[in-house]
């Protein structure tokens, strides 16, 4: 059957002896399950997918190229499963500084969804040695050596395929990655003393190591060497550091990388074995997935209020200097910590935390996003295991409302002493005096100390040690403050081990669909 106007012919072959199974209905023809049909232009090699796009504007530049006698179309129905995947288009369309880093915004393309992805050049670095150790690449890449070695024997050769051997190696625990084989260190292009230095070696192999070596029967060992350093070029070229001038005229080599990281990531993801099926390691820097560390225990930041209650413990691995510093000289994996409360007046939870601007309340949720954009590279929550009572839940709130835009105070002074004096204080087991007992809130808090206060109010932490005696690194598991908990409640671990929590989303989440531009044709 045909459908004939000035633009298109649709051409259905209909066979004779159709049984009813194999004879559908124009309504199983649009079905959009796996087994539907797709139109298909072989003059243009385009799949018509968005079926209420007009036909002249998905075709714009092939019916420019036509005179209207020669815009006759002709339409194939094909099974969707031979739709091939779409493939990614990047670009890096700006860069910016960030705490002293250099971030690059990727816009990222695939079929209809676009979204944005920031990348450091650490992290670009990383994808080109996850992708260099891939086993699908390194065949590839032997593929590619094979094809040289033929070429450079004027024969055909053997039609198997033999990887070189000095292109594979085991790869490491500190790779992360379960792939057997790997790409071994290749020397620089144009290195000649790496060349001789090869072919030395090579030469002074036993007959036992040669057996490992590629099966060409009439190919010098020579010219094997020079092609598997031939074959690196088979990757796209990374753009390597520049130390020299890295201080001098900042924006010019800022725009140069961005140029060279976009020609490369986009060489990157049109190299055949990529394309047919990206990696892993590939999707996660393209923002199509995220990946958390399974030896570890983890919730997604959209579950944290599931298991989050009001008391529970927030610690926080920062990334500015004075906190390396701080984890440097207390030897803690964290330097900041929080509580999470919960107020009668707000609808949501919130965290209680001492930083710079004071004592303040935030949003629970919002203020990790927060934390999550940089500030913070691994937040963890330790729950308090107790029943909460009535009076811990009131004690908790009307805490919250008195220490609620207090100042933040550190002094290391005051801490070294205060901790001295305590510890002098517990090994005597001094009795306090009732002057002692009568406690008293402080006029300003550090982060430790406040959370610290927060629990000995509760009634869940001893208050034998004042509050300035704690620190971050007392909050983590098996230090002080867990130890002080069992001798004050029970015998049992009080607090839960660090749950790790997952701040990331996957940009493809925020994805957006191109919408089509209208074309009128007079």
């Amino acid at each position: 059957m045909e459908f004939n106007d000035s633009f298109t012919i649709l051409k259905i072959m209909v066979f004779e002896g159709m049984q009813e199974q194999d004879n559908p209905k124009f309504k199983d023809i649009l079905d959009k399950g796996e087994t539907a049909f797709l139109l298909f232009c072989e003059q243009t090699g385009q799949w018509f997918i968005d079926e209420y796009k007009w036909v002249a504007d998905t075709l714009r530049d092939w019916f420019c190229e036509k005179t209207c006698e020669d815009r006759h179309l002709i339409l194939n129905l094909r099974p969707r499963g031979e739709l091939p995947p779409p493939n990614f288009k990047v670009d890096i369309k700006r860069a910016y500084k960030n705490m002293g880093h250099t971030v690059y915004v990727l816009n990222v393309k695939y079929g209809k969804l676009e979204w944005q992805v920031s990348r450091r050049y650490r992290e670009f670095r990383e994808l080109h040695q996850s992708i260099s150790c891939l086993e699908s690449v390194v065949e590839w890449l032997g593929t590619v050596c094979h094809k040289k070695q033929q070429a450079a024997q004027g024969g055909t050769g053997s039609e198997e395929v033999h990887v070189p051997a000095r292109l594979r190696r085991r790869s490491s625990a500190k790779s992360g990655f379960p792939d057997e084989t790997t790409l071994a260190f290749v020397p620089r292009k144009g290195s000649s003393r790496a060349i001789e230095r090869k072919r030395s070696s090579i030469s002074s192999q036993d007959c036992g190591e040669t057996a490992l070596a590629p099966k060409l029967s009439t190919s010098p060992l020579e010219a094997n060497v020079d092609a598997e350093i031939e074959s690196e070029r088979a990757l796209p070229k990374f753009p390597g550091r520049q130390f020299l001038q890295r201080h001098s005229n900042g924006s010019r080599i800022i725009n140069k990388r961005k140029v060279e990281l976009a020609e490369y990531i986009q060489a990157l993801v049109e190299l055949p074995p990529i394309k047919d099926l990206p990696p892993v390691a590939l999707m996660l820097f393209l923002g199509l997935g995220n990946e958390s560390n399974v030896s570890q225990e983890r919730v997604h930041i959209t579950k944290l209020l599931s298991i989050a209650q009001p008391g529970d413990i927030l610690l926080f691995k920062c990334t500015h200097t004075v906190a390396a510093l701080q984890r440097k000289i207390t030897k803690s994996t964290w330097d900041h910590v929080a509580i999470i409360v919960k107020r009668p007046s707000m609808p949501y939870h919130e965290l209680l935390e001492a930083t710079g601007d004071g004592v303040e309340c935030y949003p629970l949720i919002e203020r990790l996003r927060a934390y999550g954009q940089g500030f913070a590279s691994d937040i963890a929550l330790r729950r308090l295991q107790v029943d909460r009572t009535d009076y811990m839940h009131k004690a908790l709130e009307e805490f919250t409302e008195q220490v609620n835009g207090k100042p933040y105070s550190i002094s290391l002074g005051s801490l070294i002493f205060t901790k001295a004096k305590n510890e002098a204080r517990t090994k005597c087991e001094e009795v306090k005096t009732e002057e002692e007992d009568q406690h008293q809130l402080k006029d300003a808090f550090f982060c430790s100390e406040l959370v610290a206060e927060a629990l000995i109010e509760m009634g869940v932490l001893s208050s034998n040690r004042k509050s300035s005696y704690y620190w971050p690194v007392s909050f983590q598991e098996g230090g002080e403050v867990e130890k002080a908990m069992q001798k004050q409640v029970c015998e049992q671990p009080i607090l839960s081990p660090p749950i790790h929590i997952d701040c990331q989303v996957a940009e493809i989440s925020y994805c957006r669909k191109r919408s089509p531009t209208v074309m009128v044709f007079r």
